[in-house]
């Protein structure tokens, strides 16, 4: 089930995507949680057309090549270290490290769509959340939750709870929009 999810999550911003193209905008849209699809390599040929297509309607394309070309360095230097790392620290450091980065970049992607939630309470309008994104986010971090209590995994519950909270954050602010 947890498998089907984060293949749904990968297919979450194809709505966006639709209204980028048919807008010719990207205004409402935040370009952190592509780029944090793309880190966390979720089917990366998926990641790279979003960007692409970001790219294209955007207005500051300077920016999104910058985010991009960042997040690709940390790809290769994450890939480097991944298959030699086990050389310069031990397999369990290397597991640790990486069970950190797959924390960190987790939260980059649940929670990036927040930097925007100031300004979409301030305009009355939660178009800039990405809603359907957010909806998968929610269902594939309960997913892993229930997974990480019945392994009795404290490590896999703690990062997936934090993400669950930030989803049910943004999906609060956009029924209370919807509202008034």
């Amino acid at each position: 089930m947890a498998s089907v999810l984060a293949f749904c999550m990968c297919l979450s911003p194809i709505p966006d995507m639709i209204h980028i193209q048919k807008e010719r905008s990207t205004d409402s849209l935040p370009l952190l949680s592509l780029v944090a699809l793309w880190i966390n390599c979720h089917v990366c040929a998926m990641s790279i057309v979003y960007l692409v297509i970001y790219q294209k309607y955007a207005y500051c394309h300077t920016r999104v090549l910058l985010s991009n070309l960042c997040a690709f360095i940390l790809n290769i230097c994450l890939t480097i270290f991944a298959c030699t790392g086990s050389s310069i620290v031990s397999q369990e450091t290397l597991v640790k490290c990486f069970g950190y980065i797959a924390n960190v970049s987790g939260l980059l992607l649940y929670g990036s769509p927040l930097i925007n939630v100031v300004e979409a309470v301030q305009a009355k309008n939660a178009t800039s959340i990405p809603i359907a994104m957010t909806v998968v986010g929610l269902a594939n971090n309960a997913t892993w939750i229930l997974y990480g209590f019945l392994i009795d995994d404290i490590y896999l519950i703690a990062p997936c709870v934090i993400n669950t909270m930030v989803c049910l954050i943004q999906l609060f602010v956009c029924a209370v929009l919807q509202l008034t």
